[in-house]
């Protein structure tokens, strides 16, 4: 499912806290799995679950990966970015 431009931006104007939070709810928006996403960038779906769950964090070539799979617009980037991520692991 292709998002469009103005689920793009509902999207973006909810508040989040950390990368794994902004994962999931981007994921859950367009109604994917995890197993969708995994499949996507090339990553397991337990790793998928562990950077939602910020037990792990995401390298930023996944992150980079994940926003072009979700057609983030790159002026978009920087804010989901410069989120924290979770713990190391």
């Amino acid at each position: 499912m292709n998002a469009t431009p103005r689920q793009l931006r509902k999207v973006s104007r909810v508040p989040v806290t950390t990368v794994g939070a902004w994962l999931r709810r981007a994921r859950t928006h367009r109604k994917l799995s995890q197993e969708a996403v995994a499949s996507a960038i090339g990553v397991s779906q337990r790793l998928v679950s562990r950077w939602e769950n910020g037990e792990s964090r995401v390298p930023r070539e996944h992150l980079v990966s994940i926003l072009r799979h979700h057609r983030i617009p790159r002026h978009r980037w920087l804010d989901v970015l410069l989120l924290p991520q979770g713990t190391s692991a």
